[in-house]
């Protein structure tokens, strides 16, 4: 299939380049800014293109948390994002509170019929959603298991049905689409989630953008002419609404992205507590050829510039991610000290490609933490199966266990 509008159609070269420079005036992340580009595109592709692979069809949606302190800039993002969305009559969002059930409720209110006379599939029928939360406490109060499995079935698209006290049919969405993106703290983050929840089905599909200080804010700079690159960005982001259909590869970006899965990913995070994560990047980075396509024309072609912009994107975001659980452990020192070592030790082993003398790990802990509580330290890390012991000849080494 192709897209209804062709590429001549487009006044931006790259919707996401000139996002980031609209938003420069309010002195917000960089990083954060081209995230919420990255979600805006998604939310206005909907279910309405997608890309086939392994047998399956797998739509643009993401979940996106604005992750960083008070006023590190996460609700004025976001803001930019919602008033964008707001340009399109009939793209529906989310309310920033919502329970499990009234998550449904709206979901099912939120359908969507597509009709395209001279297309040999003429009507298509799915029930979207996209959520622009300043505070994503407001969206999760509290952690509840059932809320966040319905989110899991949402982030892949599958129906979602389930027995509702009024209505014996109960509920059924066979076609299903939420794009979230939200802003939070580390420490909501820590006292929100169960330690044990970071390997489970949101956490695992939810991509966090880091930063960690606030950005000074320059009172008396001269705005920027922002009118015309909002007419712009709208005029583009309608381009996008217009999408539908599968997008096809280029040779060189199948193989590209087949080389990348082939050569193990990399580089793949190392932490912990992004484990599971790490299983989902496969899906992450195909979900982002899909929007960096869309961002810069509509061919409904992912080309090898696509994927090397996806891959650079999520490259960034997660050299940063690790930051985060420092932040969460920094009321924690003895956790954050250990944290830090387990990298120090993959770092070390990395450079003299081998396992970390006694001595080296001795080294580092001892800057960090009273000479009494180091070997207990290192026994902590042993037992909870952070590192563990190797001999190299007689003397004793330490290598990270390999998590995957």
């Amino acid at each position: 299939m192709s897209g209804l509008n062709g590429a001549g159609s487009r006044k931006l070269s790259n919707w996401i380049e000139v996002f980031i420079r609209y938003t420069e005036d309010l002195f917000i992340p960089p990083l954060f800014a081209k995230w919420a580009a990255i979600s805006t595109i998604a939310g206005a592709l909907e279910r309405r293109c997608w890309v086939h692979t392994r047998g399956t069809d797998l739509y643009p949606n993401l979940y996106i948390l604005l992750v960083g302190p008070p006023a590190a800039g996460k609700s004025i993002t976001i803001t930019e994002v919602e008033r964008l969305w707001k340009t399109i009559k009939d793209l529906r969002l989310a309310p920033a509170s919502l329970t499990s059930a009234s998550l449904i409720d709206v979901l099912e209110e939120s359908k969507r019929k597509i009709v395209r006379p001279s297309f040999e599939d003429a009507f298509t029928e799915f029930n979207a959603l996209s959520a622009a939360i300043g505070e994503f406490s407001e969206f999760a109060s509290i952690y509840d298991p059932a809320f966040m499995s319905r989110l899991q079935v949402l982030w892949d698209c599958k129906e979602l049905s389930e027995r509702r006290r009024g209505k014996p049919e109960g509920v059924k969405i066979p076609r299903t689409f939420l794009n979230l993106i939200a802003g939070t703290t580390p420490s909501y983050l820590n006292s929100w989630l169960p330690e044990g929840a970071w390997g489970q089905g949101f956490m695992s599909r939810t991509i966090m953008v880091y930063h960690e200080a606030e950005i000074p804010v320059q009172l008396f700079q001269p705005p920027l002419t922002k009118a015309q690159l909002l007419a712009e960005l709208s005029h583009d982001l309608s381009k996008v609404w217009e999408m539908f259909g599968k997008l096809s590869w280029t040779p060189e970006a199948a193989k590209a992205i087949q080389t990348w899965i082939d050569n193990g990913k990399e580089p793949v995070p190392a932490h912990r507590r992004l484990e599971h994560y790490n299983s989902r990047r496969p899906a992450q980075i195909i979900k982002l050829c899909v929007i960096m396509s869309a961002a810069r024309s509509s061919s409904m072609v992912i080309e090898l510039q696509d994927f090397e912009a996806a891959l650079a994107a999520l490259i960034e975001v997660e050299y940063f991610m690790p930051g985060i659980f420092s932040s969460m452990n920094a009321g924690n020192a003895e956790a954050q000290v250990m944290d830090d070592a387990y990298h120090f030790i993959i770092e070390a082993q990395t450079k003299n490609a081998g396992p970390v003398p006694e001595w080296l790990l001795n080294d580092f802990l001892r800057l960090r933490l009273p000479a009494y509580s180091i070997q207990k330290t290192i026994e902590v890390m042993v037992k909870s199966q952070m590192i563990e012991l190797a001999y190299v000849g007689p003397k004793l080494h330490y290598k990270p266990v390999t998590r995957h």
